[in-house]
């Protein structure tokens, strides 16, 4: 392949110089920015707002000893954005009224009137500038557009959004009055699944779909805010875990099994990065001690659901697909296998609040799209492992 000259380097494409004039428009020109939809960060804007409801419990949760070691030794990436390695989490959200304000189609940011700024700042992923359609809502309106791009993430909607909006439903005394849920219009189907759950539970919750060329006008809008030590600490909680297993079985109408019997393996063959490359080398010893072995994408999301319901022990590399973890019953096992120069601990704190015995193993360097493969020594351990978890769960 033809190498690009060394000066394309330090020309800016087309898109960085759209998102570095939409970063500077509302400062240069304020004006300008409100009709151009792109208006500043107000990092004050909690001051114009009046606070419904706010949730900060440390959680006694933490990483076993022997875990916090390997990601220790070798969570670079984890290390690098925090310093450490996070060993807990805590639950602190906060749920805002804004009062009358927009909510931009085309970023997913909330307006306040009163505080005359956004309440998230711009970013690559949200700056834009472009005129916008008014529609109108006299009523509440809550804010759970998410990212422009990015919100259909199985993992980040699941773990990152959805405990802090379902806590909301569950315990806030919003009933006697109806609450619109203002969400973006190309839902993956699980979350169409989902939100007409909800729909249906919460008799007052109404769903509004705001396309990326308008922006709603409410007479209150509610804002979610939620913090945490660590972006790979979510859910904080086994209560929100619960919460977000309880809901979603229900959702595609799967009832828990009494007893979880199956062994899993989690293939990544079909992904487009994070294949483990000679997984053929090991899967005949696996499929002899009674694994299945499971291509996520090639299943409905109600059978992915009632699968990982049943699995008593749970072996994958490191990718989305773990994120099935979440509906398994408390008290099993899971095997996470890591490139080895990619290793960060979400699914070991997902393991922690399931109650799991988990199980790195660490695979060789990744080549290109982080895809890898394991040492000899790796898959030894890897079967070892098994054994040793068969005879205890």
């Amino acid at each position: 392949m033809r190498k690009a000259p060394y000066w394309r380097s330090w020309i800016p494409t087309s898109r960085q110089i759209r998102h570095a004039m939409a970063a500077r428009v509302p400062i240069v020109s304020p004006w300008l920015a409100r009709q151009l939809n792109c208006t500043a960060f107000n990092p004050a804007w909690s001051r114009a707002a009046t606070l419904l409801y706010q949730q900060n419990q440390p959680q006694e949760l933490s990483l076993s000893p022997s875990t916090r070691v390997f990601f220790e030794a070798h969570g670079q990436l984890e290390r690098a954005r925090y310093g450490q390695i996070v060993p807990s989490a805590k639950d602190n959200f906060t749920l805002y009224d804004l009062g009358a304000g927009y909510i931009y189609g085309h970023t997913g940011a909330a307006y306040s009137f009163a505080a005359k700024g956004q309440t998230r700042e711009i970013g690559a992923n949200t700056a834009r500038l472009r005129r916008l359609k008014t529609r109108r809502l006299n009523g509440r309106a809550l804010n759970f557009m998410g990212l422009q791009s990015g919100h259909r993430h199985y993992y980040h909607f699941l773990m990152d959004y959805l405990p802090y909006l379902l806590t909301v439903l569950q315990d806030f005394a919003w009933q006697n009055e109806p609450l619109t849920l203002v969400v973006r219009p190309d839902l993956s189907p699980m979350q169409e699944r989902l939100f007409a759950y909800l729909c249906e539970f919460y008799p007052k919750l109404n769903l509004l779909k705001l396309a990326n060329n308008n922006r709603l006008e409410a007479v209150h809008i509610w804002q979610l805010n939620y913090d945490n030590p660590c972006e790979f600490r979510r859910p904080a909680s086994k209560e929100k875990a619960e919460l977000l297993r309880k809901t979603v079985l229900a959702a595609f109408e799967v009832s828990p099994c009494s007893e979880p019997w199956r062994k899993l393996y989690i293939s990544r063959a079909d992904a487009r990065i994070r294949n483990l490359l000679n997984e053929a080398e090991f899967l005949p010893q696996l499929k002899s001690r009674g694994f299945e072995i499971i291509r996520a994408a090639e299943l409905s999301i109600k059978a992915q659901l009632k699968l990982f319901d049943e699995a008593r022990l749970v072996v994958a590399p490191h990718g989305a697909g773990l994120t099935n973890m979440l509906f398994t019953q408390n008290g099993g096992a899971v095997i996470e296998l890591f490139p080895g120069d990619y290793v960060q601990s979400a699914f070991a704190w997902l393991a922690t609040v399931k109650e799991h015995q988990y199980t790195p193993i660490l695979g060789e360097r990744s080549q290109a799209h982080q895809h890898f493969t394991l040492s000899d020594k790796a898959q030894g351990d890897l079967l070892a492992a098994c054994d040793t978890l068969l005879e205890h769960i």
